[in-house]
């Protein structure tokens, strides 16, 4: 999650200049979960591609992880 949220803040804190169109700030959302020794590699993509929905619907610019 540290290491989700430090990428997170490091992003918002860039300032994209397209061309001549001024500054356009970015973001990213961070979905992810940790790994269970029974876990398969489907079901990490799907769970981490769901919790990537979830920040994207609670706004955007946010980490969600489920813990494994």
């Amino acid at each position: 999650m540290q290491v989700a949220e430090r990428i997170r803040g490091e992003v918002e804190q860039i300032r994209f200049r397209p061309g001549n169109a001024g500054t356009v700030p970015l973001t990213v959302s961070i979905g992810g979960t940790a790994c269970a020794s029974d876990a398969t590699l489907p079901d990490l993509l799907r769970t981490a591609d769901r919790q990537l929905y979830e920040a994207k619907a609670r706004g955007r610019n946010l980490v969600r992880l489920v813990p494994g």
